[in-house]
C-alpha cells in the first residue's frame, strides 16, 4: 500500500464503531510502516510529518531514518532529511518543535533494545535540533501526549524486555524530565502499543498488549485526571467500553472533546507481520 495510512486517519470525514469514509489527501514517495507522525503547521497551512520507520522489506535491513512533510494543501509531499538516530520513535508537537521519543533498535538476530533518546525537529525552519536529555528509562510503543501545550508524558510502554509502569514528563521550557509517580500497581495499565490523548486534563489511553504469554491484546481504557497544581500527580481509573471493542497500534486524534481511536489490529504482531492490517473505529 504505496499510501501512507496514517494519513488517511488524520482526516477522516466521518466515524463510528464499525465505518468510517476517507479520502486520498496525498502520499509518500514510499511505502512505509512504523513510522512516528506528527501534525504541525506552518503559518496556516497544515502538514503531516513522517519519520523513519520500516519500508516493505519488513525486515530490520528495511528500518530506514528517512523522513518527510506533507502539505496538505498543495499535496507536495517533501524529504525532510534523516532522522537522526537508529530507529522509530513515537513523536509529538509542542508548538513550532516536534518530539520524537523512544523507539527500538531491532537488531539483526531480532532481539530488541529500547531507547532513551529524545529528538527535537523545528517545524518553521525545517531542521533537526540538538538533543535534549535522555528519557529516564528507555521506552518504546509507549503513550505520548501533551498537558496544556506545555509537558510532554511518556506513559507505560516496553523497555527491553517487557512492560513498564513508567510515567515520565518532560518540561521543554527547563529541559528537564521528571520521574512521577508509577502507573497503579494493577497490571491492565501496563502496556505497549496502546495509543491515547488528553481532553482538557484528562490522559485516555486505550488497548495496547500486555506481557504476558502471548502478547494479548488488550480492551481497558484508562482515564488518569492531572492534578494542574501539580502535574507529577494523576489520579487513574480503568473500564472497559466495549467488550467487543480492542486495538493494537491505533491512531489516536481529538475532534473537538472528542478522542477518535482508528485503524490499528486486532491481534497483536512481531516485525515479520507488519502487513497485516485490521481496522477498528470508535470514538470516546
Amino acid at each position: 500500500m504505496r499510501l501512507l495510512f496514517l494519513i488517511f486517519m488524520l482526516f477522516v470525514n466521518k466515524a463510528s464503531i464499525g465505518q468510517m469514509t476517507v479520502e486520498e489527501d496525498a502520499a509518500l514517495p514510499e511505502s512505509v510502516s512504523n513510522n512516528a507522525v506528527c501534525e504541525g503547521f506552518i503559518g496556516v497551512s497544515p502538514y503531516l510529518f513522517s519519520f523513519g520507520g520500516i519500508d516493505s522489506a519488513l525486515s530490520p535491513n528495511g528500518i530506514h531514518l528517512r523522513s518527510f512533510r506533507v502539505n496538505f494543501e498543495t499535496g507536495v509531499t517533501e524529504s525532510i532529511g534523516y532522522l537522526p538516530d537508529d530507529m522509530g520513535k513515537i513523536a509529538a508537537g509542542i508548538g513550532d518543535i516536534i518530539y520524537i521519543a523512544g523507539g527500538y533498535y531491532d537488531l539483526s538476530n531480532f532481539s530488541e533494545l529500547s531507547s532513551a533518546k529524545l529528538h527535537r525537529y523545528d517545524i518553521i525552519n525545517n531542521t533537526y535540533l540538538p538533543n535534549v536529555p535522555n528519557i529516564p528509562f528507555a521506552t518504546d510503543d509507549h503513550v505520548q501526549v501533551v498537558w496544556r501545550d506545555s509537558l510532554i508524558y511518556l506513559v507505560t510502554g516496553w523497555s527491553n524486555t517487557t512492560n513498564v509502569p513508567y510515567k515520565q514528563i518532560y518540561n521543554p521550557s527547563d529541559n528537564n524530565w521528571t520521574r512521577a509517580n508509577n502507573l497503579p500497581v494493577d497490571a491492565r495499565y501496563r502496556s505497549f502499543g496502546a495509543s491515547g490523548s488528553i481532553v482538557e486534563d484528562t490522559i485516555y489511553y486505550f488497548g495496547g498488549a500486555s506481557s504476558s504469554a502471548g502478547f494479548n491484546i488488550q480492551n481497558y481504557l484508562r482515564k488518569g485526571i492531572i492534578n494542574p497544581d501539580n502535574p507529577s500527580e494523576v489520579n487513574w481509573s480503568i473500564s472497559i467500553p466495549d467488550e467487543n471493542i480492542d486495538g493494537y497500534i491505533m491512531a489516536c486524534t481529538n475532534v473537538g472533546n472528542e478522542i477518535h481511536w482508528i485503524g490499528g489490529r486486532t491481534e497483536t504482531y512481531n516485525l515479520m507481520a507488519l502487513h497485516i492490517m485490521e481496522v477498528a473505529v470508535f470514538h470516546l
